[in-house]
Formats: structure tokens, sequence, C-alpha cells
């Protein structure tokens, strides 16, 4: 077995190891598989596997900013949910300040033609997804404050 110390490492899989992870940086470390998968690999999956089993303080499931990130990415997808509600309306707003009467009396209620939701549907909308926003930030805010703790 090679004498290496592989820091922390994410068990994948049996065969499939993350080595040299840092903890504080999300997709840090290098991939390891069996020289079959990859023959130019730079380390050897058995000694991988042996080196986690006699260090098993330092074997991971998971990063350890994994849930962070999880929450990220929901909290990326509910802004951006947002801001098409934003725009949508904002352009009601537009119609009802420069469209037609018809137009206007159309915002009261969903338009059967074009599908468009009422401005009362969007701004119900809106609240929502500044209501997930919210809490989001809020959990991201405790994950933050626990990882600081540690």
């Amino acid at each position: 077995m090679e004498n290496h110390d592989y820091g922390y490492v994410i068990r994948k899989s049996d065969a499939f190891y993350i080595v040299d992870v840092d903890p504080g940086i999300y997709n840090s470390g290098y991939g390891v598989v069996s020289k079959e998968e990859d023959p130019y690999g730079k380390y050897d999956l058995e000694d991988v596997i042996a080196w986690a089993e006699a260090h098993p303080d330092r074997v991971l499931s998971e990063h350890p900013l994994e849930a962070e990130m999880q929450l990220q990415e929901q909290l990326r997808q509910e802004q951006s949910e947002l801001e098409a509600i934003n725009r949508q309306l904002f352009d009601a707003m537009v119609d009802t300040v420069f469209g037609s009467a018809a137009a206007t009396m159309s915002l009261a209620e969903d338009d059967a033609e074009t599908g468009d939701a009422s401005v009362d549907a969007l701004l119900e909308a809106r609240a929502a997804a500044k209501a997930a926003i919210a809490k989001i930030k809020g959990q991201l805010e405790a994950l933050a404050e626990a990882r600081e703790a540690s």
C-alpha cells in the first residue's frame, strides 16, 4: 500500500471514492476509480479503500456543504420564478395603465384566450415565492451558523 494521507475521503460507492476533499470547498478532491476504468488515474483504488478502512473518522458519505449547495440551488430557482412573476405582473400593470378598457377588464379574471393569470393570482404567486425565498435564506443562515460553531 502506498504511504499517502488522502485527507478527507468521500465514499460514493464501493468502486468510486473522492480523496483529498477540503470540507470548506465544495467540489474539491480527486476522483478515484479502478485502474480498469481509469488506467492513468493518480491513485490506486485498493490503496484508497485500505486507507479509508484504517481511517474511518476521515471518511464522509457526502461533502459537508452538500445540504447548503442544494439549498443554494433551490434559492436560485425560487428567485428565477419570482423574477418571472414580477415580469408578468409588470406587464399586466402596464397593460392596465396603457391598454384599452377591454384589456383592463380582462385583468380582473383569467383571460380564457391567452391563459394569462389575473393580477390577483400573480400577486399570490409572488407572495408565495417571496415566502419560500425567505424560508430558504433562513435555512442557509442556520447551516452557516452551525458550520461556524463547529
